[in-house]
């Protein structure tokens, strides 16, 4: 009766084992869903953040909230967190991503000449810093997008330019 037990438990830690295995694994549009699944079921102050941010409109678009933006502009879209520095009550600053697949886009005069850098089926990821205090996000900055393995921050040219791809993409304007 004993090793039946011991071989039971030795089961049931290999198969633990081979699923965080495979959650590593497993390309960024399937690990994303799964980490704001389980960051939803288990941190409160995470649901509530990004629930709130996602209502926030887009700067220049009155009528396109990011949720809309990433939805309908992407594909496969997932929202996660990380706290930078929050107390016990969930009051401080965290980071939100805002994950998007298989988006185009060409960014015109990228090289300062007359070519074009385009993305097709592209991994879109939009970085805000959010201050939330007592319930109620305080401050929103979109720090960065990265598409693929570039980088755009707000006072590149091109960051706005792919926001307005995206908003087309999402609203058709």
């Amino acid at each position: 009766m004993g090793t039946k037990v011991f071989r039971i438990i030795i089961g049931i830690i290999i198969g633990c084992a081979l699923l965080v295995g495979i959650y590593f694994i497993l390309p960024g549009k399937y690990h994303y869903r799964i980490k704001e699944f389980l960051q939803g079921m288990f941190n409160k102050n995470y649901k509530a953040v990004c629930r709130e941010l996602k209502t926030k409109t887009v700067p220049g678009y009155p009528n396109v909230t990011f949720d809309t933006l990433m939805k309908k502009g992407t594909e496969g879209s997932a929202w996660t967190a990380d706290e930078l520095a929050v107390d016990k009550a969930g009051n401080g600053t965290y980071q939100v991503y805002a994950d998007g697949y298989n988006v185009d886009l060409d960014l015109e005069h990228v090289m300062n000449d007359d070519t074009t850098q385009s993305y097709s089926r592209a991994h879109v990821r939009l970085v805000f810093n959010v201050d939330y205090y007592e319930k109620k996000l305080t401050s929103i900055k979109l720090v960065k997008i990265k598409v693929e393995q570039d980088n755009y921050v707000p006072s590149d040219k091109y960051y706005s330019e792919i926001l307005e791809g995206l908003v087309e993409r999402a609203v058709g304007k």
